[in-house]
């Protein structure tokens, strides 16, 4: 998150505009976590999410504390489902 929000978010928010900022940290968070489409897509959304929420509240323990749980969450459901993430591909 300190990559992503941070560094990336947090320059490009300055050098640009704040959206500007949220949409190329996500993509790079979405590209970063890419396993499947499936996974790409969700990253991505993900990413958008705490991008906006680190925008809106600037607290890095927030972020990193979602993006822990969301780890802990999809690890779960890829060791126990882990036809679902890949769909999109097949």
């Amino acid at each position: 998150e300190l990559l992503f929000r941070v560094l990336i978010q947090g320059w490009l928010s300055q050098a640009t505009l704040p959206w500007l900022g949220i949409l190329v940290a996500a993509l790079a968070f979405g590209a970063a976590h890419m396993v499947s489409t499936a996974y790409f897509v969700l990253s991505f959304l993900l990413g958008l999410a705490i991008g906006v929420s680190y925008f809106i509240a600037n607290d890095v323990v927030l972020i990193v504390t979602w993006h822990l749980v969301y780890n802990v969450i999809s690890m779960t459901v890829i060791c126990k489902f882990p036809q679902l993430i890949m769909i999109a591909d097949d």
